[in-house]
C-alpha cells in the first residue's frame, strides 16, 4: 500500500531538507502509527512528488496499543508533517 502527494518546497537560507513523515491515527485518536523512512523535501521551492509505503513493515507504533491492522482498517486522522 502506498500514499503519493505533491509537496511544494519552502524556499529558506537553510540547506537542511525538511523530513516529511505520515502518521495514522486510531478511529479513538489515542493510537498512532508513524512512517520509518522520512522523504526529505529539498528547500528549493520547486514541487516534489513523494511516495509514502505504509505497509505495516513501513511504519512504527509510537503511542497507543491498537494494532496496525485495525488501525490501517478504520483510519480516524491521516497527517503529514515534517521533523
Amino acid at each position: 500500500m502506498r500514499f503519493q502527494i505533491d509537496l511544494l518546497a519552502p524556499t529558506t537560507n537553510t540547506t537542511n531538507p525538511l523530513q516529511i513523515r505520515v502518521v495514522l491515527f486510531s478511529s479513538d485518536l489515542l493510537t498512532r502509527w508513524t512512517s520509518i523512512t522520512p522523504f526529505s523535501l529539498s528547500a528549493d521551492g520547486a514541487w516534489h512528488h513523494a511516495v509514502f509505503a505504509i505497509g505495516s513493515v513501513d511504519l512504527t507504533q509510537v503511542s497507543g496499543a491498537s494494532s496496525y491492522s485495525s488501525v490501517i482498517s478504520n483510519v480516524g486522522r491521516f497527517l503529514v508533517r515534517y521533523d
